[in-house]
């Protein structure tokens, strides 16, 4: 069973979504109406993944809340549903679904973050030098010591090709791991492609190229997986 913590003003929302959990009987709910009160029950031990709907918090509250988690050594994954400042939006370390959201949509996304929480510690990919650990949005050397630290997006991109063997299309990758939004283009994928890329191919400049890319998407070329 996942505990989640769930921090919310709107009824509606905290109605529907627990009354779901309660359906699915794998979920664990803590339910708090503000941001603050949550910092201080969380403070030293935070659940692994906390909804926010932040369309109630004060805004002081909402970048403590989020300044707080995404520097701590372990932190929570975090998705917040509400209508956020671009710039945030655009942060790695923060998830958002924008208002108004879609309930079936919301429940997709924590089922997404339920798989990836509760994969096995020590879950990983082999990918060309490195070693993939999701659950420490981890690269670590096969030959080396080096580790290579991924943000929660990278993490959530990577792992999802890498579970995928064929090719992915564009629109797909942004609906799985961003959620999808109208503010969020292709360029938006593109950048963290690129930065992967260079992540994935520091140790060897002059191999293949870890992605392929064509009109159907992008997918992990077979010479890194090992085929």
């Amino acid at each position: 069973m996942l505990l989640m913590g769930f921090v919310s003003q709107d009824e509606a929302l905290c109605e529907a979504v627990l009354e779901q959990m309660k359906q699915a009987e794998s979920w664990q709910i803590a339910l708090f109406n503000a941001p603050k009160i949550a910092l201080d029950v969380w403070k030293d031990s935070p659940p692994p993944l906390i909804l926010w709907d932040a369309q109630g918090g004060a805004l002081p509250d909402a970048r403590a809340f989020y300044e707080h988690f995404c520097a701590a050594p372990e932190r929570p994954w975090l998705l917040i549903v509400g209508d956020l400042p671009f710039e945030v939006q655009q942060l790695d370390s923060v998830d958002f679904l924008p208002y108004p959201v879609r309930l079936g949509k919301l429940l997709a996304r924590l089922q997404f973050y339920k798989r990836l929480i509760e994969q096995p510690l020590d879950t990983s990919f082999l990918l060309g030098p490195w070693v993939f650990h999701p659950r420490q949005r981890l690269l670590r050397g096969i030959n080396s010591n080096e580790e290579v630290k991924l943000t929660d997006k990278e993490t959530m991109l990577l792992e999802y090709l890498a579970r995928t063997k064929k090719a992915v299309a564009k629109n797909c990758l942004l609906e799985e791991v961003w959620g999808y939004s109208n503010k969020l283009d292709t360029h938006t994928l593109e950048t963290h492609i690129y930065r992967l890329r260079r992540k994935l191919m520091e140790q060897t400049p002059k191999a293949t190229d870890c992605f392929s890319v064509d009109q159907d998407g992008y997918c992990i070329h077979s010479e890194w997986r090992g085929i």
